[in-house]
Formats: C-alpha cells, sequence, structure tokens
C-alpha cells in the first residue's frame, strides 16, 4: 500500500500546497521550470541555496520569507549518474516529506526542453518514491496512522508526463503485488491460495486457467508432481493469459516463474536462511506482477505468464536423492539434490509454454545462491540462446534500471549435468559454475524457442535497500514489462 490519497498533474503551482520540490545543478541554480515560480522570491531560494551549498546525496529543506511553504532541494546533477541513483533521490525525498508530515507536496519539475533531464529520469525518481512509500502491516494489530499526501506534478509538458506517470503507476501497482505476495508467510500464501489470488485479477482482462493435481498428473507434469509430493499442500500451475495483440494469431511472449512457496530443502534439508524461504516464490511473484502491470497499460502483444507453485518439504511422500522422475518433455531426470528443487518445477512449466509456440519464453526463478557469489545483490544473472532476445532484455534492463548481467552458456558445461543412468542430472557432481550449470539444465527443455533464464536469487529481496527497505524489493516486474514493450509492433 501507499500513502498517496490523490495525484493531480498542472502547468502551475497550487496556491494552497505546504511543500515544493526544486531541482537544482552542480552550481547551485535552480533546473526546475523557472516559469512554474513567477510568484515566489525565486532570488530568495537561490540565495539560501548558494550560501548552504546543497552536497551530494543531501536534500535540503528551505522556506522562503513571503511565505510558509516549505521548499525541498535536490541537486540532481551531484547525485544522479545511475538509474538507482535517480530511484535513491526520490525515496529520500518520500523520506523528507513524511518526516515533515507535508499533507501536500508539489513537484516542480524541469523543461525537458531546456535541460539535460528527461521524463524517464523523472520517473525513476518518482520509482524510488513510490517504493519508498510501500508498507506491509497486515498482520499488526495495531495499524499505523499514516497520513496521506496530496501529490501534484507541475511541469510544462502535462500530457507526456501523465502519460508516463501513469505507466509507472501501472507498473508500481504490479510491483506492490509482488511485494505483498512475497512478504505474505508460507501458512498463509500456500499454492492454493497464491492462486485465489490470481483469480482476483480476472478483472483487469485477463484469462486465467488453474491446473490443479490431477489436471498436471494428466499433463505428465512429474517433476512438479514429484517436488510438492512430500507437502500437505498440493501443488499447482497457474496460466494467466493477457490478448493484447489486434491479431489473435500473433504468437505470445511467454514469461514462466518458480513459485516454491516455501523451500525446507527437502531431504537435502538447508541449514540456514530457512526464514526467508518464504521468498523463493519470488519469480512467480514476479511473473504474476508483471502481467498486471502489462494488462493495466493495455500493452498491444500477447503474453502469456505461466507459474509452477509448490512446496518443497520433508514429509514421508517426499521425493528423495537419487531417485529418477520423468519430466513432461519426456526426459528423465535423475535426483542428486532435493533442493535443486526449482529448476525442476520450471522445466515442466517451460515445456507447458512451449505448447502456445511463443516467439520467446522468459522464466524468472529465485533459482541458485552461486548467483550471489557472482553478482552480489546489484544485478540478476542472465543466460540467453538468442542474441537479439539479449539485447531486447538489455534494452528493458536500462529502461527498468533493473540491473542484468549474461554469463555463458557452453557446451563444456552442458556435459556437467549429463546422468550416467538417466538422461539428465539436477545438479554437476564436479562443484563450481553453480548458476551455469543450472541453466544448461533448463535449457535442454527450451527446445528451439529463443529463451532467456534470468536467475533474481540476489536481487529478489533485500536488494537497494535504501530504495526498497528491508525484505522483497519486486524485481523483475519492471524489467518484464519493459521486455515485453520491445515486442509491441515487431
Amino acid at each position: 500500500m501507499h500513502t498517496f490519497s490523490t495525484v493531480h498533474y498542472s502547468s502551475k503551482i497550487p496556491e494552497h500546497c505546504q511543500c515544493i520540490i526544486l531541482f537544482i545543478d552542480h552550481t547551485n541554480n535552480i533546473v526546475s521550470d523557472h516559469t512554474l515560480l513567477t510568484r515566489f522570491d525565486s532570488a530568495d531560494i537561490l540565495e539560501q541555496i548558494t550560501s548552504l551549498k546543497i552536497e551530494s546525496w543531501e536534500t535540503l529543506c528551505l522556506f522562503c520569507k513571503q511565505s510558509n511553504i516549505a521548499f525541498l532541494c535536490v541537486n540532481l546533477d551531484a547525485q544522479c549518474k545511475t538509474a538507482k541513483d535517480y530511484q535513491t533521490v526520490g525515496a529520500k525525498l518520500f523520506k523528507k516529506i513524511k518526516a515533515h508530515t507535508f499533507e501536500s507536496a508539489a513537484f516542480c519539475w524541469p523543461n525537458v526542453n531546456e535541460t539535460q533531464f528527461n521524463v524517464d529520469d523523472f520517473m525513476m525518481i518518482m520509482k524510488g518514491f513510490l517504493n519508498a512509500s510501500y508498507t506491509f502491516n497486515r498482520y499488526k494489530s495495531e495499524q499505523a496512522d499514516n497520513k496521506h499526501v496530496d501529490i501534484q506534478h507541475c511541469c510544462a509538458d502535462i500530457n507526456q508526463f501523465k502519460v508516463a506517470y501513469e505507466n509507472l503507476s501501472a507498473i508500481t501497482d504490479g510491483t506492490f503485488l509482488a511485494k505483498d505476495l512475497m512478504n505474505e508467510p508460507a501458512n498463509i500464501l500456500t499454492p492454493i491460495e497464491f492462486c485465489n489470488r490470481i483469480k482476483d485479477l480476472d478483472n483487469l482482462g485477463l484469462e486465467i486457467e488453474i491446473l490443479d493435481e490431477a489436471k498436471c498428473r494428466k499433463e505428465k507434469m512429474f517433476a512438479l508432481l514429484s517436488v510438492g509430493q512430500g507437502s500437505a499442500q498440493p501443488s499447482r500451475l497457474a496460466c494467466v493469459k493477457w490478448h493484447g495483440s489486434k491479431k489473435k494469431s500473433d504468437q505470445p511472449v511467454a514469461l514462466i516463474g518458480k513459485g516454491v512457496c516455501f523451500d525446507s530443502g527437502g531431504i537435502n534439508l538447508k541449514r540456514a536462511m530457512l526464514t526467508e524461504m518464504k521468498f523463493d516464490m519470488g519469480g512467480a511473484a514476479a511473473v504474476i506482477g508483471a502481467m498486471v502491470s502489462i494488462a493495466k497499460q493495455k500493452i498491444p502483444v500477447n503474453v502469456i505468464g505461466i507459474v509452477a507453485l509448490t512446496e518443497n518439504m520433508t514429509g514421508s511422500q517426499a521425493y528423495r536423492p537419487s531417485d529418477i522422475i520423468s519430466s513432461r518433455a519426456g526426459k528423465s531426470i535423475e535426483v542428486l539434490n532435493t533442493d535443486a528443487e526449482g529448476r525442476l518445477i520450471l522445466a515442466d512449466a517451460m515445456d507447458y509454454a512451449t505448447d502456445f509456440k511463443p516467439r520467446a519464453m522468459i522464466d524468472v526463478a529465485t533459482l541458485t545462491g552461486a548467483i550471489i557469489v557472482a553478482l552480489g545483490h546489484e544485478y540478476a544473472g542472465v543466460f540467453c540462446n538468442e542474441s537479439d532476445l539479449s539485447k531486447k532484455l538489455n534494452h528493458a534492463s536500462d529502461r527498468s534500471g533493473e540491473k542484468v548481467w549474461q554469463l555463458p552458456l557452453d557446451k563444456e558445461f552442458d556435459k556437467l549435468i549429463d546422468s550416467p543412468i538417466a538422461d539428465c542430472q539436477n545438479i554437476s557432481t564436479t562443484g563450481g559454475a553453480g548458476s551455469i550449470t543450472a541453466a544448461q539444465f533448463l535449457q535442454r527443455f527450451a527446445k528451439d524457442i529463443p529463451w532467456a533464464h534470468i536467475d533474481i536469487a540476489g536481487t529478489a529481496w533485500n536488494a537497494a535497500p535504501e530504495v526498497h527497505g528491508k525484505g522483497p524489493s519486486g524485481y523483475g516486474v519492471n524489467l518484464l514489462t519493459e521486455l515485453v514493450k520491445e515486442y509491441v509492433e515487431e
């Protein structure tokens, strides 16, 4: 949830406003549109700014002599070099407004025709602003008294800004849904309850189909069912379709999410981080959040979101190390480690997606701890079998500010998941390259379709805490939305 009661757009600053956000450059000159400030003593404000010298990462609160309106002054040049920088500025602005308990605030944006800044830069600031406003307090007996803030966006080109902000609002709605899903405890958000939340989205024009265990068995999704057989909670596969293209015959883009609602590791029981294993459905949350964003923006592309939902538990029926299980694709899999379960459920979901003959297939998963060793919490790891899809992902990353870094696929790594007694094994036994061998396993189920695997184990939670705070980041919603836009009118 966020704390904005209303959002307005105007070509002038409203008469009754408690706070005005001004943007300045490295020379401490105001770069906000001067035509919006005619009724204020700009000289007084400039004098204060110059005397105080706003340093990098600092936001000053000033007061104009002729009024009791506060001016929050932000040095864009000093602070903003990357998308994350812009978002951090926005997050700090929200915290400053909240700390001063302002009930109304007006953003006085620069004129894009007169400065180096553009609307995309402004949206990154607002993305940080909105994400900083997110709270999850559903289970607190005493609810915090969050005062609502009226936001006014003041700029020369209202229409351009309004379109951009409404698109950002749709992305934010999807991101907040993903965060909500990830914050839910595993005793609440079971695979069935996850599906109930998905069903509630049909009012957005999404076509929703839920496959229960009987239907999954009929589809021969035995890899998915094997992972979940140790849990009292039945597994599910949800398929969400957005018919955005005017041509029904247009091939869809398939988004596939790993949804392990709780991952104990199974028989190979985890020894640490168990309280964070409710987050192991972060890929599924990102896909569903992206479907919401795509539907709300009415992006004219056919999209299918498929999420495999299960729990990996240690019950008496749990699958075992050394088991050989079958998959929907007909490949047999030797299970060497039950804690490498995500790739198993994705294998069935990917094969199911190939039935729709997608133009591209992208899976998103909190798949390996090894990706955190390689890339930390700044980048998601990407593996891709086609250069055009790789370029589209990089463009989407640049536009969304959600960073990706491509790692290799190679036949030498692929050999490491050959099994002596089955078609493949779910881990390499040689050690090392854990994220790569996981991707090599998935590639075997991509057939000849352009495919990318995004490992978000390092970015799904506790990433960019200065923007998102502690907990889920909603990573992937914006990235996937921008990726789908790459296919508009292709």
